[in-house]
């Protein structure tokens, strides 16, 4: 019984010809071996040849060329035929030096591959040479025309002889714009018109004689497109050969390429971060803004994955989602936090997309993003002064609704307590004048006990003792209110006089004096004053920011520790540093630390203005101030002041 062998990468191909030989061949007719590839191929063959062997071309591990030459030599009782689809002729004189009895291409029709069959295990089994020779020459010429026909490239055959044209196909008619009758009138100089005679008549040399394989050119015909073509000379008989001329459309290609640069141009120069990696998530291409962002040079990432961004901010189930998402076939947009190289973190507002194929199977995944840290930064200051300048609007409208009535409330106790001292000295006179009043009649007597008894109901000598601390106290309190109300005032922008220029160390050193007595008893001073030249501003403001920054300093230092003031100056700005060991500030705490009425003090120990007021003095002298503390080891205040404000734009 005939053994054929089936060579096949794709599962189809093996069951589509199982059922079409069951249906054209009688059982016990032949035996059909399966393999899928050249190697498996050559395996089965050494185990047991076969009589014919039907290979396609483009396969993977072992291509059917390499196949067909190693059958040739190792099994030439075996004869092969080639099953493939043509889409350059190199393939089909390969195939034919090769030793293959005859070529079909795809879609094949299996009455014509059962006919060859036949015929291929009949030509095996009478084993003439010369048959075998004669049919093979003739079946394959009469397929290699058709094929020619077929072929989407433009293709020409040429005598070597003159070099007359003696077949045109239609790909190559159209291509050049010339009909048929034309085309086989003239040779391939005419054919060829443009490219360099000298050029072509030693390149048709080469080839006839052999010490050249194939000569390539490119070449754009008067009207016609770009071409890409090729020159060979194919044996197709023993004493038979011919010129092969290849010719290629390459507009499409030119345009696509053209497209692709200007692509990977913009890809390279725009400043967002392009990512591109392969569906198991290996970078594949990184561009030189990623490089600039991240600190991570391409070399180093290519072939990694992108988690070496990973920053730890976010959970395995985000990432997951991310995935999720992608894998659907969807994208993926949002912001997250990555880690650069140096191992700093950055805001990428990013959009991940899959790259899938014309079977809409995902080939690759593409991330664009950019970095938004700074952008965030900024809206969160636009926030914090937007914020800030709210508050400074509503304290103000607090402030002018408070100092009306509290206005009055003091003024009507500083009042009572110059009635009360005349009261109590009138009642003092009566005290005294009971003392000296004989009471003769019965009525006077009894005026005077009830008199004493109410004397001791009330506890007269506590009230005459008590009264004047109680008004002295509500005086203090209304005092309180009226400084809270002239900070509010301070905050919400309030304020007059004439900016002068003032020396800032002298401005230190007298706010220093002032908290001497806090400064003393817990604080270990260090002084720094470096040069500073005058600076315009609004002195008494400017010395209450000190006084507030300093006395924050030694409230925070529980027991005894240091108190550190630096200024110094940098270009037009004055910097002073204030700086203590005390118990710092909660980081949480930190975004709030400016806001009106907020305080990490206790209860009683601070109106939580003096910050607040502190901020709005420094911004509208157009300066800074900043805040760095650490919980349980200190904080340090940084002011920033321009030399002359009306310079510095806002």
């Amino acid at each position: 019984m005939p053994r054929i062998m089936l060579v096949d990468d794709d599962p189809n191909i093996h069951l589509i010809y199982q059922k079409q030989f069951e249906a054209e061949f009688a059982p016990g007719t032949y035996q059909l071996i399966h393999c899928d590839n050249g190697e498996e191929a050559l395996a089965q063959l050494e185990q047991q040849p076969v009589e014919l062997l039907l290979t396609d071309l483009h396969m993977p591990v072992m291509d059917g060329l390499q196949l067909l030459k190693k059958v040739r030599l190792s099994y030439p009782e075996t004869l092969t035929l080639v099953v493939s689809g043509f889409d350059e002729m190199d393939n089909l004189r390969a195939a034919m030096n090769a030793g293959a009895f005859d070529f079909l291409t795809k879609p094949v029709d299996f009455a014509d591959l059962a006919l060859t069959v036949r015929r291929a295990l009949e030509a095996h089994k009478e084993r003439h040479q010369m048959v075998f020779e004669k049919s093979r020459a003739e079946a394959g010429l009469k397929r290699f025309a058709k094929t020619l026909d077929l072929s989407r490239n433009g293709l020409f055959l040429a005598t070597p002889e003159g070099y007359q044209v003696i077949y045109a196909n239609r790909g190559g008619l159209d291509m050049l714009g010339l009909s048929a009758e034309v085309a086989l009138k003239t040779d391939l100089f005419g054919l060829l018109k443009g490219l360099s005679r000298s050029w072509l008549t030693e390149q048709l040399k080469a080839l006839s004689s052999g010490r050249l394989p194939k000569a390539e050119f490119e070449w754009t015909p008067p009207g016609g497109p770009p071409i890409e073509g090729t020159l060979q000379f194919v044996q197709l008989g023993p004493k038979e050969g011919r010129f092969l001329i290849n010719l290629l459309d390459i507009s499409k290609r030119q345009a696509f390429k053209s497209q692709h640069q200007m692509l990977a141009k913009a890809v390279e120069q725009v400043g967002d971060l392009v990512l591109i990696t392969d569906k198991e998530g290996h970078i594949l291409y990184v561009n030189p803004a990623f490089e600039q962002t991240t600190g991570y040079s391409a070399a180093e990432v290519i072939g990694k994955t992108p988690s070496l961004l990973k920053s730890g901010r976010h959970s395995a189930e985000f990432y997951d989602e991310i995935w999720k998402t992608l894998l659907s076939g969807a994208s993926w947009q949002g912001e997250f936090i990555d880690k650069k190289k140096n191992g700093k973190f950055f805001w990428a507002e990013a959009t991940l997309s899959p790259v899938t194929d014309e079977k809409g199977e995902i080939q690759q995944f593409f991330s664009v993003s950019r970095d938004k840290t700074q952008e965030r930064k900024v809206q969160a200051q636009m926030l914090q002064s937007q914020k800030m300048e709210s508050i400074g609007t509503l304290a103000g409208g607090i402030a002018h609704e408070i100092n009306n009535p509290i206005g009055f409330v003091y003024s009507n106790v500083n009042s009572l307590q110059g009635y009360l001292a005349d009261f109590l000295g009138l009642l003092k006179l009566y005290h005294d004048l009971e003392v000296f009043i004989e009471p003769s009649d019965e009525k006077t007597k009894a005026l005077l006990r009830e008199i004493e008894a109410r004397k001791k109901k009330i506890d007269l000598d506590f009230l005459i003792s008590d009264l004047p601390g109680l008004v002295k106290d509500t005086l203090d309190g209304a005092e309180r209110v009226k400084g809270i109300v002239s900070n509010l005032r301070e905050f919400s922008h309030t304020g007059s006089g004439q900016m002068t220029r003032s020396d800032l160390n002298e401005g230190i050193k007298k706010t220093l004096r002032l908290l001497s007595n806090e400064l003393k008893y817990k604080t270990d001073l260090h002084l720094d004053l470096g040069k500073l030249e005058p600076v315009l501003c609004y002195p008494q403001e400017i010395n209450q920011v000190f006084l507030n920054l300093i006395l924050n300093a030694i409230q925070a230092i529980e027991d005894h520790g240091k108190l550190t003031i630096r200024s110094s100056q940098d270009g037009d700005w004055a910097v002073i540093k204030i700086k203590d060991t005390g118990c710092g500030i909660a980081e949480e705490n930190l975004p709030r630390l400016f806001e009106p009425f907020y305080t990490t003090k206790g209860v009683g120990q601070g109106t939580g203005l003096g910050l607040s007021v502190s901020y709005n003095i420094v911004k509208k002298h157009k300066g800074k101030i900043l805040v760095e503390s650490k919980l349980g080891i200190g904080t340090q205040f940084t002011v920033r002041l321009p030399l002359n404000p009306e310079k510095v734009e806002n």
